[in-house]
């Protein structure tokens, strides 16, 4: 037998071999397609349902209170759950958002008679310099979640679930509030450059590298 016998068909193709196989094809093609529309559908879906999801954190809405406004009343609950309103002013930022390492007395332009909690423990006798009052914990535990968010958002944006023009329309606000420096007649000057510079101290510290990532992506380097 030669070789051109083992390629060549020995029988002919019937129109209905034929038609079975372009069936068959078509319905390949067809399974494929509803499959990636379908994927598309799902991706839509987690990409809106995420983006809702972080609109609605009570965390994240928190912490884009305490960057938007210069000070004013947050809602703060306490370990037994007890919800309430304190007055939060910008040496608070400092103070909750300052490193482990960093003293009370270090944070920026830090004023002793305005740090309310120092005076309760002075009154009674006890140290305080290294440490959080049970507010400023609330808020580093805001902070955290709110930067844990951005960097699931980071992950998503970068596996295609959420598309990167989408957020960024979305998020575009704080894209530009939290990453330009500020100029002194800056529109966003309220946020002021110290400020952003203690937000973005915590976040290398603690070393949330996808919210920096998240940043980069929209040309916002922290």
């Amino acid at each position: 037998m030669e070789i051109l016998d083992l390629l060549v068909p020995t029988e002919k193709y019937s129109l209905s071999d034929a038609t079975t196989a372009v069936a068959t094809l078509l319905g390949g093609l067809f399974v494929v397609w509803q499959y990636y529309q379908n994927s598309r559908v799902s991706r839509a879906r987690a990409a809106a349902d995420e983006v809702a999801s972080f609109s609605n954190d009570e965390a994240v809405k928190l912490a884009l209170r305490l960057i938007d406004w210069h000070s004013g009343s947050i809602s703060y609950v306490n370990a037994a759950g007890v919800r309430s309103s304190v007055f939060f002013t910008e040496q608070d930022f400092h103070l909750a958002l300052r490193p482990h390492s960093t003293p009370r007395s270090k944070v920026w332009e830090y004023e002793e008679k305005t740090d309310l909690f120092k005076t309760r423990m002075q009154e009674k006798n006890a140290p305080c310099e290294d440490l959080f009052s049970p507010i400023e914990q609330y808020v580093r535990d805001t902070f955290d979640a709110f930067l844990s968010r951005l960097e699931r958002v980071d992950s998503l944006v970068g596996s295609g679930v959420i598309a990167k023009k989408n957020f960024g329309e979305c998020f575009s606000y704080w894209l530009n509030l939290i990453g330009d420096p500020k100029s002194k007649d800056d529109k966003f000057a309220h946020f002021a450059n110290a400020k952003r510079n203690t937000l973005i101290e915590y976040i290398k510290y603690y070393q949330f590298t996808g919210a920096q990532r998240l940043f980069r992506r929209y040309g916002k380097k922290l």
